[in-house]
């Protein structure tokens, strides 16, 4: 997962990545340089809750740009730049959500050990 994270953040104009989960609990965040003023005071909860029954969304604001998918665990929700390339963090966000999917996947305990 690092490497897809990091591999997202060397995009130009990427400026961070939040994954929260459905109920708004943010799971991780990573920006580039400092984090915005205010984001622990967010309500991501009203955000998933508004988010429901979509599976990907882009907001584009005068300097800024947010594109949100959807997870098995949550939201992936990625910030950029104006300029950023969508497409190359489209396809970065769905490798690293893929990734988070099947690190969630993985058998636990007994079934892990059964299975080799």
């Amino acid at each position: 997962m690092d490497e897809q994270l990091q591999d997202i953040m060397e995009i130009e104009q990427v400026l961070g990545i939040n994954y929260f989960s459905f109920d708004g609990k943010v799971l991780f965040r990573y920006y580039k340089q400092n984090e915005p003023q205010g984001i622990d005071d967010w309500d991501l909860s009203l955000l998933a809750a508004a988010l429901n029954k979509t599976l990907e969304a882009e907001f584009v604001f005068e300097n800024t740009m947010i594109y949100i998918i959807k997870g098995r665990k949550g939201f992936l929700l990625a910030v950029m730049g104006r300029s950023a390339p969508v497409a190359l963090v489209r396809l970065s966000c769905n490798i690293l959500l893929a990734t988070l999917d099947s690190e969630s996947q993985k058998p636990k305990g007994l079934v892990r050990l059964l299975k080799k």
